[in-house]
């Protein structure tokens, strides 16, 4: 009776760490046993019944038999490879039978396999593996094998002409083996080289000469030079060779001019590379193919292909507008990913500080599915909605109860969903996989454009995208070790009749190992982002850049222990970045207001575990997670000037999200709420309490996690400006948690001080006031503002401000009057002809500062234009004549200087205001405008007794 099969023995070939990789090592290996290979043959199951010493499969991990494995078929190869490890795994068809696995090794000894673990060593070249199959009684054997070539290969060719590197065409892969080259201005280029696994027994020739340290420097003949690069293994075994053909042309320059000049240009190589240059771009290649892209921000795209000839030339690109965006802008409340330009992920809205105040409103798979390869992604908050991404489709979710309004299709899938889209400018913008960024109406949700592949089909988009100034910057990753791009689009819908366009980058930076998780901080005039260390670690170097946002220049930049992996959050009050790495490093530095850092502010943290969330900075203090996964984690409370660890937090998991921190109770309990994510079961909330002075941890969990979705959870929670929490684990669903306390109401008051009865509007402690209230009169005044405090004019009212007890604010005045206008002229001296106008003035108040008066011909104001100092072509009159003063009602009267006008013009219409510029008790200065209250008139009206 046929038994079920067990797991075979298994032949490892792996290059163990202490040995030298020039010689890798066959491991013979029975899976999950001690026991020697011999009884675990012994105990695998057949699976059919032919012949006693049968193989019923044969197989090696990663590589394709040649021909495919029959039990008939006794010869095998496997294609020709750098064998880091080979796996081989055989199982008997007949119960009983033995296994048994011989190999010559690099010595030229046969060895048997004969006990877990054993080690023989792999040769360069012809390799050959033999599979003896005995029968049960020992009576029949059959042999199969299989022969593997071990190649040596190479990892990298560098061809430099003047220090250049020049492109390969096409981009080296270890497995391609013929390359073009092109050069000019040069007679000689330098070869270099490594081999893909570094070895003191492999040999490296250029053109038969063996490479050096310095490499090998190769003559040019002709107009193309062959150049082969040869590597060996051992004893010259395993050889392969790589030809490169060099090929010589003219050297070109090309100087491009735009309209509009600030138009951002980059120029393509043939090889797909981009030039620097910034429209002057010289050391090209006569008879190539450039590609030229020219954007700018509310312009249509120009791109084209320019076939250069040898010397100058010189293109002209003038740039067509744009149609004006007519999208509907909507309100947002939770724009981007930590809903700030500063990344600080601080909110005033009053959220549910413990479980008693927390409610899980709903939870909704928006796709269906319980897959977290398709879960929801990280959202934001816009058109009253929440806005996410799972599958291929867009979601606007109500915040009622989470069904769908509406769904729209992505040209592609999020990088699983830890990176949210943006709110800007009436679009959703959202980062795809496969380089891809997509943009939609947020009222629609109506495709606008797509833009151009950045990297490779496997290029992830897994950083958070910042904006400014109509332009979206983000980070791409492909890998811990490949080159992958930062980049720059404009989001303008340049072609409003399409909803398929073609979006090209105006600037990419390409760094090794890309960035991941890196949002960018986007301040003045450049833009600062983290990058990964390009190696396989956590504790290589990885670099912060500051880059010049309209060209993607490096303005400055700094080193850093392991990838970078939060967003740059930039602190207004110390004007310092901060930012963590995956090493467990916390940093801080000053960035100077031309983009360049104060390397001498640089702190760095004592190390921690692992650190990927992005820090919060408030109050002197910085907010920031550390752990690992399955291993724990903290919130560590940190001093913002020293970095120095106040005290820590401890989480039922690894915070690798990034909080959130409300400020809402500050005033009233003096303290703040900290909320953050963990990456373990149950996938809950900690909320964490914290105060200035407090040096021991408050945290507790905000709310019970249902069974059905309690899942491990790597996302960042956001709020409405109602205090409903939203985030999302991998169980695929998004989370509302509500705030069951409800707020008092509190009395807005408007106090008009003029004997009119004052006004009062009633909201809730989390409600915004939206109002506007009427500008009050009163004779002989000017109407300042509204204030809380009428001697501190930055106690102004704002409309939309939030209150957490009743307020009242003041109308405050300013005691200024034109009272009339005087026309002046004499015959023969038109310099002393004009105007001018009386200002009464009372000096109990604030402190003044300036006095005088504004004139304009009326014509000149557009209708409903207020005349202030800023007004094109306004003539100002300085307060010259004393005209009256009363002491005891404490004001005076005074005309200003004649404005002069010409004979020509005297019945032209002239207005004009009084000006006066004061000064608080808080030392703020403001200016009053006191308007000519007739309107307007004219010197001849003036002189005819109007």
């Amino acid at each position: 009776m046929k038994k079920a099969p067990k797991k075979a023995l298994s032949l490892v070939t792996t290059c163990a760490m202490a040995l030298s990789l020039a010689n890798p090592l066959l491991i013979v290996a029975a899976e999950n046993s001690s026991k020697n290979a011999s009884a675990i043959v012994e105990q695998a199951a057949s699976r059919a019944t032919s012949s006693k010493c049968n193989l019923n499969s044969l197989s090696v991990n990663g590589k394709t038999l040649s021909p495919v494995f029959s039990p008939d078929v006794l010869d095998y190869t496997i294609e020709e490879g750098t064998y880091n490890s080979l796996t081989i795994k055989a199982y008997a068809e007949t119960d009983g039978s033995t296994i048994k696995i011989t190999y010559t090794n690099a010595d030229g000894v046969e060895k048997k396999a004969t006990s877990a673990g054993a080690v023989l060593k792999l040769k360069y070249g012809k390799n050959v593996i033999k599979i003896t199959v005995t029968s049960p009684d020992g009576k029949e054997n059959k042999t199969y094998t299989i022969t593997a070539i071990r190649s040596a290969r190479l990892g990298s060719i560098e061809v430099l002409a003047n220090k250049k590197e020049l492109n390969l065409s096409p981009e080296f892969k270890k497995d391609q083996y013929t390359y073009e080259a092109t050069a000019s201005n040069t007679n000689s280029v330098l070869v270099k080289a490594t081999a893909e696994m570094v070895s003191k027994y492999n040999t490296i020739t250029v053109n038969g000469k063996t490479l050096t340290d310095d490499g090998v420097s190769v003559d040019l003949t002709g107009q193309t030079t062959p150049i082969e690069v040869k590597i060996a293994g051992n004893a010259g075994l395993g050889a392969t060779t790589y030809k490169v053909n060099v090929n010589q042309v003219q050297e070109a320059s090309l100087n491009i001019n735009c309209n509009p000049k600030d138009a951002i240009i980059r120029l393509i190589n043939p090889e797909g590379k981009e030039v620097s240059g910034n429209g002057k771009y010289t050391e090209l290649l006569s008879g190539k193919t450039y590609s030229l892209i020219v954007t700018k921000f509310g312009y249509v795209t120009k791109k084209q292909d320019i076939t250069l000839k040898s010397g100058e030339q010189t293109v002209d690109i003038n740039l067509e507008k744009a149609a004006a965006n007519s999208l509907e802008q909507v309100a947002s409340q939770w724009t981007n990913f930590r809903n700030s330009d500063e990344n600080m992920g601080i909110t005033n809205t009053k959220t549910p500080r413990n479980a008693s105040e927390a409610n899980l409103k709903w939870k909704v798979s928006p796709s269906g599915t319980t897959s977290w390869t398709d879960a929801a992604s990280v959202m934001i908050e816009a058109d009253d909605s929440i806005i996410t991404m799972a599958g291929n489709n867009l979601y606007k979710l109500s915040k009622v109860d989470g069904h769908t309004i509406k769904k729209a299709t992505m040209a592609g899938k999020p990088s699983f969903g830890y990176t949210p889209p943006i709110y800007a400018e009436g679009m959703i913008i959202v980062p795809l996989n496969g380089g891809l960024v997509q943009a939609f109406s947020a009222k629609t949700l109506e495709p606008l454009w797509t833009s151009e592949q950045i990297g490779s089909s496997s290029s992830q988009a897994l950083s958070p995208i910042a904006y400014s100034d109509g332009y979206i910057y983000l980070g791409f990753w492909e890998s811990e070790t490949k080159d992958a791009q930062f980049a720059c689009f404009s989001i303008t819908d340049e072609d409003t009749t399409k909803t398929n366009e073609t979006k090209y980058a105006s600037w990419k930076f390409t760094q090794k190992g890309g960035f991941y998780w890196a949002g960018a901080y986007v301040g003045g005039s450049t833009v600062v982002v983290g990058t990964d260390d390009g190696d396989g670690g956590s504790e290589g170097t990885g670099h912060v850049y500051s880059l010049n946002k309209k060209t993607g220049e490096v303005v400055d930049s700094i080193d850093v222990v392991g990838d970078q992996r939060s967003s740059i959050a930039y602190d207004k009050t110390s004007g310092k970045i901060f930012f963590t790495t995956k090493a467990g490093y916390l940093y801080s530095i000053k960035l100077n207001s031309n983009g360049t850092f104060d390397k001498s502010s640089l702190l760095r943290s004592e190390k921690q575990v692992q650190c990927t969330s992005t820090p919060i900075v408030h109050n002197g203090r910085v907010y920031y997670g550390t752990g690992v996964l399955n291993g724990g984690g903290k919130m560590i409370v940190a001093d913002a000037t020293t970095l120095k660890t106040i005290y820590e937090v401890p989480l039922k998991g690894y915070p690798q999200a990034s909080p959130l921190l409300s400020t809402a109770y500050e005033k009233s309990e003096g303290k703040v709420y900290i909320y953050v994510t963990y990456n373990e079961l149950p996938g809950g909330i900690a909320v964490i309490e914290d105060a200035p002075g407090q040096t021991e941890a408050k945290v507790s969990e905000l709310f019970d996690v249902p069974s059905d979705i309690q899942q491990y959870c790597i996302a960042s929670p956001i709020c409405d400006s109602n205090g409903t929490i939203y985030y999302k684990n991998d169980s695929s669903h998004i989370i509302a948690i509500e705030n069951t306390k409800k707020s008092a109401d509190v009395n807005i008051t408007f106090d008009s001080d003029n004997g009119q009865e004052a006004v009062v509007k009633t909201v809730s402690e989390d409600e915004a006031l939206d109002y506007t209230p009427e500008a009050p009169t009163k004779d002989g005044y000017v109407f300042v503002g509204w204030y809380k405090n009428a001697d501190d004019i930055k106690t102004e009212y704002k409309s939309g401000q939030k209150y957490t007890e009743n307020t009242t604010y003041k109308a405050k005045y300013a005691h200024v009057q034109m009272i009339g206008a005087q026309a002046r002229t004499i015959v023969n001296n038109n310099d002393k002809s004009g105007i001018r106008f009386k200002t009464k003035l009372y000096n109990d108040g604030d402190e003044i500062v300036t006095k005088g008066t504004l004139i304009i011909p009326a014509n000149l104001l557009e209708k409903g234009q207020a005349l202030t100092l800023d007004t094109p072509k306004v003539a100002i009159s300085t307060a010259k004549v004393l005209y009256e003063q009363n002491k005891e009602e404490n004001y005076v009267t005074y005309l200003g200087t004649i404005v002069s006008v010409p004979h020509t013009q005297f019945d032209r219409q002239m207005t004009a205001s009084s000006f006066v510029t004061y000064k608080d008790k808080a030392g703020n200065e403001y200016t009053v405008y006191a308007p000519y209250e007739e309107g307007s008139i004219s010197i001849n009206e003036l002189l005819n007794g109007k």
